[in-house]
């Protein structure tokens, strides 16, 4: 009788600590996701600010922070964005004609999936809005 109490004990001692080790590993995955996405918002903010600064400033600090938040986004962004940055890069590089601008809102389309997820269609939005928004209507 005294064994079968340790027993069941025992039991309910591993039990609590094999659910406490899953609540804690679901915790520290989803703390990890979040700070993977915060970074990845803190480098595509920085990337998307420093490529409209660079059309008013084209001094070497401001090229220099431009490659800097380049590299950010190519050390922790998605690979849509980065393959999309390579677009804008091959073929505009500034944002000078309305094609530009047009894979410049590309970048950010891609950028806000990335940070919102694929399956919100309630987030999409016309690339001639991200355009309005961000750089203004064509004089």
């Amino acid at each position: 009788m005294y064994t079968d109490t340790i027993i069941v004990l025992s039991i309910n001692v591993i039990s609590g600590l094999i659910v406490l080790a899953i609540i804690y590993y679901l915790a520290i995955k989803q703390f990890k996701k979040q700070k993977e996405i915060e970074l990845k918002a803190k480098a595509y903010f920085t990337f998307i600010t420093k490529l409209l600064e660079r059309g008013h400033d084209r001094s070497e600090n401001s090229s220099r922070e431009l490659h800097k938040a380049v590299g950010d986004v190519v050390l922790s962004g998605d690979y849509t964005v980065i393959n999309e940055m390579i677009n804008f890069y091959r073929d505009h590089g500034v944002l000078d004609s309305t094609q530009a601008k047009e894979s410049f809102a590309k970048i950010i389309s891609k950028m806000r999936k990335d940070i919102i997820g694929n399956d919100n269609k309630d987030t999409e939005i016309p690339l001639e809005g991200i355009i309005l928004l961000l750089i203004g209507k064509e004089r």
